[in-house]
């Protein structure tokens, strides 16, 4: 029986291997999963990773995967001699068209374990194979090859938009456990591939002991051939550069060329165009024949690239910034990198790609091309829907010098962020509101932004977006984060677009080191509000209401490093009338009672941890934590300031962090004892508790919880003669109070939930017991069978909590008016 298992699994591997497209049944090294993995990948045009097997002579052994060093380039200058032409030594590099697959080792490497499947031609059943090879493998592919070897691997390489750096320091580093004798015999094979639109580029790092060797390979198909994933490199009928862009109806683009001198460009040299449509230069031939120092009104309906052609004597270098030198594929436009130009003054276009919806995007300084790769004998042509726009100042020179930026300017000026501005290695997008936008602001709140106060820094990068973000890629919706990494909705609807749902003036205002969108309102977060506006956002009108009357709101808006700890609406709605007036008696006390010198977060807090308060006095206010489970599950922990719950933790404002509690925090009345004087109906349990000699324990530092039954429960559970025996006996009271008292604190809040029956919480007393607690449905907390009516009493060292039973094991004989049995147990889980 086993041996027919082991035959129809062995038959099983046969079909399954055997039904695999070729490429998949290649040769298997001793990593045949791993090849079959990324062979598989490959076929599907997706980015892969290789990793080959380290050897040692006939010694395999698996290492872990390492990322690979190819990541992708951003911000870097574009070099077309390494992109489109090979332009290296002939010992490094090589161009050549391939007319046969590549091996899919670079170099070339033996592995001492090989199985079989040599790449066979047939599925293992005699059926021919239908599966393609994918384009880049097809006849027609030019291969660009580049190798870096020794120490020129440190050096930074581009080609294809990817950018390579060496790491093998840190692999020496990880293999010198092996011993310096085995680290000279491993070797290491890292490859990483993707694809672009136009081209597939593999980078292969070989560390072969202390030799280190990256290879470049990037495939694309040859020109006068376009990419087509079905049929592979397929031949094209080229026309002239002028006869193209003619066909593409850029004949105004043409005659602007032929009417600054440079027709003979189009001939002579492999050039890229990015051809402005006729229909978007009318307006700028128009203006060529007039006087080009002209100063025109602005009108900010036209788009901005044109209205600052008319403001330069700068046409013919306009027009030649639309031309590249070589062949500058879509493939090859990767986001954020630098594209020489042939302009004059030696502009440089950026080149920006977006993955927007309903399209992939690529603009060119903020313009959009709208058709990609349009080939001709000589060049590439591209079309743009305007004119590009050639910046010359940096977004601190364009804030600066623009009359609606007054007031964000001196804003700017109280940060380090203008210097940012002013980087032109930066790439930087500003959204800027206008000085009408800043005064619709509260009066109070903008006077502090202009001295550099209210978290200045916090608002100004709400409206920073570490990368150049072009309005004009922008087709319906998108998003994009902030310096603060909040996410910003972008919407666009009849052209109009809105940021973060406020609307935007004029876009894509390109500077030489990023771009600026105008916005008529200021973007604000909680980071960067007042606690005024905290309590305004969160509709918390009462407590704002006390804060305003007594004058305290404006003095907490400027404070700093400060924790607030506000009551919620349904707490300041449940205060009665006389504790409003007892508040508003006394309001800085109290109202100061709730705000803590110290910016913190709950993680930082510990168990009966003790925090100084702003009130008049400096009371300290008492955090607590409880946790619980239910049959081993862990429930989330409870958190208190004062027993009082905290329902929205740790939310960052300006300057200060906001803890919501669900009641008005009340400050202590001093010890355990002074606070049970204060408190009405508990005149016996005073009486017993100074018959039981524990008065000094209960006026000592520490942490107490008492459960004080109320004199009305006392004389119902005892006979008078028993109460006056309990006052007068020490060693009876002794044991009443040890009964009725634990040496931690136990707030109202930290008794759980529990199901029926279910009760996972106890607490030991001083008389050495266990006493259950649990919260039932209703929200009643019960100690054992006893119901706390009185929840909560804060004192300098515990809590005092009133409770309508009393705690014994047994019931005494009572002399008369007995009491009717209790059936209420299974019944207090519920209510």
């Amino acid at each position: 029986m086993m041996t027919t298992n082991i035959l129809l699994l062995l038959s099983s591997i046969v079909i399954i291997i055997g039904g695999l497209p070729n490429e998949i049944q290649g040769q298997w090294h001793s990593d045949g999963f791993q090849s079959m993995h990324n062979n598989w990948l490959n076929m599907m045009g997706n980015s892969h990773r290789i990793n080959s097997m380290p050897t040692f002579g006939s010694l395999d052994m698996r290492l872990p995967e390492r990322e690979s060093a190819a990541e992708p380039l951003h911000h870097q200058e574009f070099d077309p001699s390494v992109v489109v032409v090979d332009k290296g030594s002939a010992e490094d590099t090589e161009a050549e068209p391939s007319h046969e697959s590549e091996s899919e080792n670079p170099f070339d490497m033996d592995f001492p374990l090989t199985m079989g499947f040599n790449r066979p031609n047939f599925w293992s059943f005699g059926l021919p194979s239908s599966r393609q090879k994918p384009w880049w493998k097809g006849p027609n592919v030019c291969i660009e090859k580049k190798v870096i070897k020794g120490d020129e691997a440190v050096i930074s390489t581009k080609t294809g938009g990817l950018e390579v750096e060496d790491q093998s320091p840190t692999m020496n580093m990880q293999f010198q456990s092996f011993g310096s004798n085995l680290r000279n015999s491993l070797s290491l094979q890292s490859t990483s591939c993707s694809e672009s639109d136009t081209s597939y580029t593999c980078v292969s790092k070989l560390i072969k002991g202390r030799e280190n060797t990256t290879t470049i390979v990037k495939r694309q198909c040859c020109h006068g051939f376009f990419k087509d994933t079905s049929t592979g490199c397929t031949k094209m009928n080229l026309k002239s550069l002028v006869e193209t862009m003619k066909d593409l109806n850029a004949n105004r683009m043409l005659k602007l060329i032929e009417r600054f001198g440079m027709s003979n460009i189009l001939v002579a040299d492999n050039i890229t165009v990015l051809a402005v449509i006729d229909e978007s230069l009318i307006e700028l031939e128009d203006n060529v024949t007039k006087d080009e120092n002209e100063v025109e009104t602005q009108d900010f309906s036209y788009p901005s690239a044109v209205r600052r052609r008319r403001e330069t004597n700068t046409m013919p270098d306009s027009i030649a910034m639309h031309l590249l030198p070589g062949f500058v594929r879509s493939g090859d436009m990767n986001d954020d990198v630098l594209v020489p130009t042939l302009s004059p003054s030696k502009q440089q276009i950026r080149f920006n790609v977006y993955h927007t919806h309903p399209r992939r995007v690529v603009t060119a300084n903020c313009v959009p091309l709208v058709s990609t790769n349009n080939y001709a004998i000589n060049g590439i042509v591209h079309i743009v829907n305007r004119v590009m726009p050639s910046p010359t100042k940096t977004l601190k020179q364009i804030i600066e010098n623009d009359d609606r930026f007054t007031i964000l300017g001196q804003i700017l000026s109280k940060t380090n962020l203008m210097d940012q501005l002013n980087d032109s290695k930066q790439h930087i997008t500003l959204l800027a509101p206008t000085d009408e936008a800043f005064r619709r602001l509260d009066s109070l709140y903008l006077e502090r932004l202009l001295k550099g106060q209210s978290c200045v820094d916090a608002l100004l990068n709400n409206h920073i977006i570490g990368d150049t973000l072009c309005l004009s890629a922008v087709q319906e919706f998108a998003s994009v984060r902030n310096r603060l990494e909040k996410l910003l909705p972008i919407k666009r609807v009849n052209q109009k677009v809105e940021i973060n749902g406020i609307n935007v003036v004029e876009s894509d205002q390109l500077a030489t080191n990023g771009v600026i969108h105008v916005i008529d309102g200021v973007i604000s977060s909680v980071e960067s509000q007042p606690i005024s506006k905290f309590l305004e956002k969160h509709q918390l009108t009462d407590y704002m209401k006390l804060l305003n009357d007594s004058g305290l709101l404006s003095e907490w808006d400027g404070l700093t490093n400060v924790s607030f700890f506000i009551p919620s609406k349904n707490a300041m709605r449940s205060l009665s009338q006389p504790d409003l007036d007892r508040i508003r008696n006394n309001t800085r006390d109290l109202i100061g009672y709730h705000v803590v010198p110290t910016k913190s977060e709950v993680c930082d807090w510990t168990e009966d941890q003790l925090m100084r308060t702003m009130s008049d006095k400096n009371q300290m206010m008492r955090i607590n934590m409880f946790g619980s489970d239910i049959l081993g599950f862990s429930l989330r922990p409870v958190v208190t300031a004062q027993c009082a719950p905290i329902i929205a933790p740790n939310q960052d404002i300006c300057g200060a962090s906001i803890y919501v509690v669900d009641r008005f925090l009340q400050p202590s009345k001093g010890t355990l004892l002074q606070t049970l004087d204060s408190m009405e109906n508990l005149s016996i349990i005073r009486q017993i508790v100074q018959t039981s000699g524990i008065q000094e324990q209960l006026t000592a530092n520490g942490t107490y919880t008492l459960l004080a039954p109320d004199d009305e429960t006392v004389r119902n559970y005892y006979s008078v003669p028993q109460i006056n025996s309990m006052v007068s006996n020490q060693n009876e009271s002794e044991k009443f109070i040890k009964r009725h008292l634990f040496g931690e604190i136990i707030c109202c809040s930290g008794v759980n939930n529990s199901p029926l029956f279910l009760s996972s919480q106890e607490f030991r007393n001083l008389d050495g017991k266990l006493v259950s607690a649990h919260r039932s449905f209703a929200g009643r907390v019960r100690f054992g069978t006893a119901q706390v009516t009185r929840c909560d009493q804060m004192a300098d060292n515990g809590v005092v909590h009133v409770i309508n039973r009393v705690l014994t094991r047994k019931r005494p004989e009572m002399s008369s008016s007995p009491i009717s049995h209790d059936f209420s147990f299974p019944l207090q889980f519920v209510f």
